[in-house]
């Protein structure tokens, strides 16, 4: 019999202390210092269940532990050890273990959980980002908040499922990995959670990158309001965009000389980078997030006596929507990895349809009795592409899909 290898035959986890930023690590061994990581998150009967598996320390039952990833201290309530079709309820595991609890409130998908003493965040599980939406409208307007509490729900369990309300039109808009996904996830919420409500049609989720480098420079010194509501915004920013390659994602990075003589400058660079996060969350072009953009905070002006944390938010809102402009922003849409299996004779009639609707075709291999496609193709030309590709194949033909890049095609 060959067993899969123990803790002691692998080397220590790594992670980062997130109050001195250092790598440390963590040895299998149950005097190190408590370190697990939360793999998965389920509501059931209700309640949230959260599993876990145990890298280093003991977990037990009533201790204080902290969520490092979330700065967030909860006590562990009742552990179970999981069987194949029981759980079993233990006082506490040790390096290795796996098994679940409930009654962690802060806990999600990724979450690392440790001695509030020692603490450590283990490596993040990567989630893709969501590549479409749609709205989601309650049949009535008391079903709103049972909706609201169902959807949270789903994102506990469902990293990849995002939601949030637009504040304009006040509509929920639910966000997921493609069509099928966002179907399972509402016939989940008709279901389970015996809820009425109408949905929109499904659209693309785009990004927005920049095309050139700029430097931008924003300065304000003026009164916004009047009377007792005035507010005295003094402070100035100077930032650097520069665009990198696809699927680098945003990075911010403080580059700011030391200034001893301003009593409140971490405080103001908290400010700034928070602010510039906050802009990228909606770009010049057409509103969506930005992404593969580096932003470089190379200075702030203060003046003292005048100039505080929340003048820089928005002075650097404001130098954040110049420099997007003047960096010429573009549009980025998802690209998709299309595979589709279909019989040999079908082959020329599918692939004049994927050349249609732009794909861009990697190769053609045999499978059996059976000819596999692979090709990249936009999302947003893939709409309905079950009922073509059976139409084409009389039945017989099938495809699987997943996320490539946010990209120009």
């Amino acid at each position: 019999v060959h067993f899969l290898p123990s803790p002691l035959d692998v080397p220590p986890v790594e992670g980062i202390n997130p109050t001195t930023g250092e790598k440390e690590m963590r040895h299998p061994r149950l005097h190190d210092p408590l370190a697990a990581l939360v793999f998965k998150v389920m509501v059931q009967g209700g309640r949230k269940v959260v599993y876990f598996r145990v890298y280093s320390g003991v977990l037990k039952e009533g201790k204080r532990i902290l969520n490092a990833t979330r700065d967030k201290k909860e006590r562990m309530a009742q552990i179970f050890r999981l069987h194949a079709n029981r759980h079993e309820r233990v006082e506490s595991m040790g390096p290795g273990e796996i098994g679940a609890t409930v009654g962690l409130r802060w806990a999600r998908t990724g979450d690392t959980l440790c001695d509030d003493e020692y603490p450590i965040v283990l490596e993040e599980i990567q989630f893709p980002q969501p590549v479409i939406s749609m709205a989601v409208e309650p049949s009535s307007p008391s079903e709103m908040e049972r909706l609201e509490e169902a959807l949270t729900m789903l994102g506990d369990e469902d990293p990849t499922f995002h939601y949030h309300k637009n504040e304009e039109t006040e509509e929920i808009i639910v966000s997921g990995m493609g069509e099928l996904h966002l179907e399972v996830l509402t016939e989940r919420l008709r279901r389970h959670h015996k809820l009425q409500f109408r949905t929109g049609r499904p659209q693309v989720e785009f990004r927005e990158t920049i095309t050139k480098a700029v430097e931008v420079e924003e300065w304000m010194d003026k009164v916004m309001g009047e009377d007792d509501k005035a507010l005295h915004i003094c402070g100035g920013v100077r930032l650097r965009l520069e665009p990198l390659q696809r699927g680098k994602g945003l990075e911010i990075v403080d580059l700011v000389p030391e200034k001893p003589q301003v009593a409140k400058d971490q405080e103001i660079r908290e400010a700034i980078a928070r602010a510039v996060r906050d802009a990228a969350t909606s770009g010049v072009k057409a509103g969506y997030p930005v992404t593969d953009v580096r932003i470089e905070i190379l200075d702030y002006r203060y003046e003292p006596g005048k100039s505080t944390p929340q003048a820089y938010t928005i002075v650097t809102s404001m130098a954040m929507r110049k420099g997007l402009e003047q960096a010429k922003s573009v549009l980025l849409e998802p690209i998709m990895e299309l595979e589709v299996l279909v019989p040999g004779e079908n082959v020329g009639d599918v692939m004049g349809d994927l050349g249609a609707r732009g794909a861009r075709i990697e190769g053609v291999r045999d499978k059996g009795n059976v000819q596999v496609i692979r090709a990249l193709v936009p999302l947003k030309e893939m709409f309905g592409y079950t009922t073509t590709l059976r139409s084409l194949t009389k039945g017989r033909g099938s495809y699987t899909m997943k996320f490539h890049s946010f990209d120009h095609f």
